[in-house]
């Protein structure tokens, strides 16, 4: 069985909670929100991130793989071509914090790959 995009279904139901309760929890005033969150009609918001993971005592990427993975993605590239950049650019004590940063955050990123 492959990875789902989102888990919020499968935590909802093993609390048996219907959608409108955990609208309800969420701050909405119909399930129809989270019909649409667990279906991947509607982006999640990170408040709601942030909910889901006080409700379900998880992180947000193990609730949300697959936004997580596509954000990780973007992000990933973007810090890539930023470090690109300022590699190529004048040398400066700012600019090596910046490269420090990007360091950090890329080997974070690639150690968090290899977990999965």
């Amino acid at each position: 069985m492959g990875k789902l995009d989102s888990y919020l279904r499968v935590r909802r139901r093993r609390w048996q909670l219907t959608q409108g309760e955990l609208a309800f929890l969420l701050g909405y005033d119909s399930g129809s929100v989270v019909s649409r969150f667990e279906r991947r009609e509607r982006t999640i918001p990170l408040a709601i991130g942030f909910a889901c993971e006080l409700i379900f005592d998880a992180d947000a990427e193990e609730i949300f793989p697959g936004l997580y993975g596509e954000v990780e993605g973007h992000v990933t590239r973007r810090m890539h071509e930023l470090q690109d950049r300022l590699q190529r650019g004048a040398s400066s004590a700012k600019t090596a914090a910046k490269l420090q940063l990007l360091d950090h955050a890329l080997t974070g990123a690639a150690n968090g790959a290899d977990r999965q």
